[in-house]
């Protein structure tokens, strides 16, 4: 309403001026809370500039003590640790989050390091340590948002890479990252879509009890034909798997495998919807 009434001048065509719906990229990003670990206070500016620039809320802290007694309360959807600082530094900071020597909200939290070397074997030694990712110093804007949308948007931590793959693994149950790459990048269009998917996916597996009630195999090949479009569409890899299967099934008239794979895909179709939801912002 107020956007509506703040209105100074109208369409040249219409009297009324066009009110979009908010930006669900940005709804998201309010919801993620990133933790910088640095000493430097001028990377510190440099790092909360840019990272609140994009949108992300941001908390600073200078060495590794103060980054595991953040972690203790406050839930973070990632961590920048830098690898070098006194007191406690990146490496250790980060083992001791790992084997839980200390209680951290998230054991699983997003830890990227940031160094200023890019050496050869450090990205070795960063993942040993139980960190997920790196960024060289000076951070490029560019760089830190493809690594925040890889461990955040992409839902790829730890402890939900079985459900959102990082890159092009064939059986992942929604590859999210090949999906934002076919739509050149557009957050809110992609999100849609799996919205559309879902809510379109309810109706057709409702058709698919029915065809298989009826025995009509028929129907159950061109429903099969139907969630494999549509799997392919959201990237989802697992129920295109389950559709291909389906549509074999109705093309060889096999409708004790028709059952099978309704029961697989009622189950697949329940995990993804949640997967979904848990993506939309609130």
């Amino acid at each position: 309403l107020m956007t509506v009434l703040s209105c100074k001048e109208p369409a040249e065509s219409s009297p009324y001026r066009l009110v979009t719906k908010p930006n669900m990229t940005q709804e998201l990003k309010r919801k993620i809370r990133i933790l910088v670990a640095e000493d430097d206070i001028t990377n510190q500016k440099v790092a909360k500039g840019i990272l609140e620039k994009m949108g992300y809320r941001v908390d600073i802290v200078a060495d590794g003590r103060e980054a595991m007694k953040a972690l203790e309360t406050i839930p973070y959807s990632l961590v920048l640790m830098d690898i070098q600082m006194p007191e406690i530094d990146g490496f250790e900071a980060t083992k001791m989050i790992r084997n839980n020597v200390i209680k951290v909200s998230s054991q699983n939290v997003p830890i990227i390091a940031m160094t200023a070397r890019a050496m050869k074997g450090d990205k070795g030694k960063c993942i040993e340590a139980g960190m997920n990712d790196y960024v060289t110093k000076p951070v490029q804007p560019g760089e830190l948002a493809r690594v925040i949308n890889r461990w955040v948007f992409s839902r790829s931590a730890p402890e939900k890479a079985e459900l959102v793959c990082l890159d092009d693994k064939p059986m992942t149950r929604l590859n999210w990252v090949k999906l934002l790459k076919r739509l050149n990048g557009d957050e809110e269009l992609s999100l849609e879509i799996l919205d559309t998917y879902i809510q379109d996916g309810a109706e057709q597996i409702v058709a698919l009890e029915k065809a298989v009630a009826q025995f009509d195999v028929g129907q159950i090949q061109q429903l099969g034909h139907r969630f494999k479009g549509s799997a392919a569409n959201a990237e989802a890899m697992i129920m295109l798997e389950l559709a291909i299967e389906l549509e074999q099934s109705g093309k060889d008239g096999n409708i004790t495998m028709a059952k099978e794979v309704l029961e697989k895909i009622q189950t697949e179709y329940g995990l993804l919807k949640q997967l979904v939801e848990d993506m939309m912002p609130s």
